[in-house]
């Protein structure tokens, strides 16, 4: 009796360790695609995307002209002084997409931006300015 009592409880101590090791690979296969699916990188083009703003059939109504944008793969109106970017090419001849604003002079346009630039470009995104000698990294 002792030993049949002995295997019945072994028994139940298996069963636990299979349950705990069934709710743990359940856990993990619902926690990995959710934490692979929050990296930054893959938000980023997501907010990107939600951005994307193609001119369509109104591209000649476009003021500083048009680009053809690879996230989103359809032409867009370049933007003019101030206005809000995400790419250097979205901006229009002569402004340069920093802190998010095209900063500079529009050449076809003849217009300048106010805006006095309130952040800090980050070294990766803007190296092709210190190399053009627009400004250097402090």
């Amino acid at each position: 009796w002792n030993r049949s009592s002995s295997n019945l409880q072994d028994q139940g101590k298996q069963d636990e360790m299979l349950s705990i090791r069934v709710i743990s690979i359940f856990a993990l296969l619902i926690v990995l695609p959710t934490g692979l699916l929050s990296h930054p990188f893959i938000r980023l083009s997501d907010l990107e995307k939600m951005s994307c703003r193609p001119c369509g059939e109104d591209c000649d109504g476009c003021e500083y002209g048009v680009v053809f944008s690879p996230l989103c793969r359809a032409l867009e109106c370049r933007k003019g002084p101030d206005e809000h970017c995400s790419t250097e090419n979205s901006c229009a001849e002569g402004l340069s997409c920093i802190c998010e604003k095209c900063i500079g002079c529009s050449i076809e346009k003849l217009k300048c931006s106010d805006s006095i630039l309130t952040c800090l470009p980050r070294q990766g995104r803007y190296k092709h300015l210190e190399r053009s000698r627009q400004f250097s990294m402090v």
